[in-house]
């Protein structure tokens, strides 16, 4: 403590191990002081040197207490003050985050947009990328729907090239039927309808023929509800 080493002009030495009750301080001592006790500890302190050591423990207890009040009735003014002054530190670290890894107890807020791969992301980064993700899907779905559908109307149109349509067409072509009609709307092809109404010569037997049930029968044979004639 400064003050309080005796000037080497006067007999003094600086503190260390080799002095009585002497403490060696890990840094440099500067300047000799205005004070001086004899290197042996033998010295009656004066009022002054006594004032010296008591300002150097009010000045810490000043310094480090943060300005609370030295109680000269205590003795315990500067083990109080060092022990105020850790605790300020460790509710000061008990409001900072841990290296190691921590849980936040309120938001976070970033100074920027993250740009290397592991930096911490802010929320309006995350929206941007999500809203550009989502026009790059709206695009490719929209690309994909227009193709769909492109295709669709194509299939559709050669469809209906082919196909004649329900509620009534033309043909351009031949329509081939699987048989011959059997329902009275059923579509008639063209073996029934020669069958039906191609009508061949009556035979020529010198007799006079008439047509009954799609057949040649000569007069005498046709057959009546009353018999033939």
């Amino acid at each position: 403590m400064s003050g309080i080493f005796p000037p080497a002009g006067q007999g003094g030495r600086p503190p260390g191990g080799n002095i009585c009750n002497g403490f060696s301080p890990t840094h440099r001592v500067i300047g000799e002081g205005p004070l001086f006790v004899a290197a042996d500890c033998t010295t009656t302190l004066t009022d002054c040197q006594l004032n010296s050591i008591v300002s150097e423990i009010l000045a810490a207890v000043d310094i480090v207490n943060g300005g609370v009040p030295y109680n000269a009735n205590r003795v315990d003014n500067l083990g109080l003050a060092i022990q105020e002054a850790f605790a300020t530190v460790y509710r000061a670290v008990a409001l900072r985050v841990l290296r190691a890894g921590d849980t936040m107890e309120g938001p976070l807020e970033l100074s920027r947009d993250p740009q290397e791969p592991m930096e911490a992301a802010t929320r309006r980064f995350v929206l941007q990328q999500d809203n550009e993700l989502d026009v790059a899907l709206r695009a490719v779905i929209t690309a994909a729907a227009a193709t769909v559908d492109a295709a669709w109307r194509l299939g559709v149109a050669q469809v209906d090239e082919r196909k004649i349509n329900r509620a009534g067409d033309s043909m351009t072509g031949t329509l081939v039927l699987a048989h011959d009609p059997v329902n009275l709307l059923d579509a008639v092809t063209k073996q029934y309808s020669d069958a039906q109404f191609h009508m061949q010569e009556a035979p020529m037997t010198g007799e006079q023929f008439v047509r009954q049930n799609g057949q040649w029968v000569t007069l005498t044979g046709i057959s009546t509800d009353d018999g033939a004639y």
